[in-house]
């Protein structure tokens, strides 16, 4: 058939983040004719595993234990992989306009951005230009917090107290301690 494929998924490498972030807004700049449209989502996790296949020189796949036991000259190419670990977050909903918060969890090491370029037009295609994810640095580092009272009857409508106390990420210089006005 002639024309743009109807639809395209892309998926990033793994974006190593470089420290624990929180994840403000994602953007992207892209061109969509009408009856075109783009679809972002991501995802984002910490744990990655390592998984190696072995191989005889003729191509018959091994266990690690069947290739240690095969001489040199029989053995083949390895092939390492990494799979995702199991605190990967699934893939978001897609953002549905530029600038939104991203909704994947913050604090991880690893993110994926995915983008679908959906075409319903014979004679055009989107065209992504790029995307952006905004990093911000957390208020603290931990958050330590107590409920009192600490058992009430079930089905009673009660009032509770939080105590809380921040670990900062860094003391304050000045008398000018950091802190926050809302937790939600």
């Amino acid at each position: 058939s002639e024309g743009p494929a109807a639809e395209v998924v892309v998926e990033s490498d793994l974006i190593e983040m470089g420290g624990s972030f929180n994840l403000g807004a994602i953007e992207w700049v892209a061109d969509t004719p009408p009856n075109t449209e783009i679809e972002v989502r991501t995802r984002t996790g910490s744990q990655l595993y390592q998984i190696v296949n072995y191989f005889k020189n003729s191509g018959e796949a091994q266990t690690a234990e069947e290739y240690d036991k095969l001489p040199g000259f029989l053995k083949g190419a390895t092939d390492t992989t990494l799979a995702l670990g199991p605190d990967w977050s699934p893939w978001s909903r897609k953002y549905e306009t530029s600038g939104a918060r991203v909704t994947s969890p913050g604090l991880r090491r690893f993110m994926q951005i995915q983008a679908r370029l959906i075409s319903n037009n014979r004679d055009s295609a989107p065209a992504l230009e790029r995307i952006t994810v905004q990093m911000h640095n957390p208020v603290v580092q931990n958050l330590w917090a107590e409920l009192w009272p600490a058992e009430t009857a079930a089905g009673v409508l009660d009032t509770f107290d939080i105590f809380m106390r921040p670990g900062f990420l860094e003391e304050p210089i000045s008398a000018r301690q950091p802190g926050f006005d809302e937790l939600l």
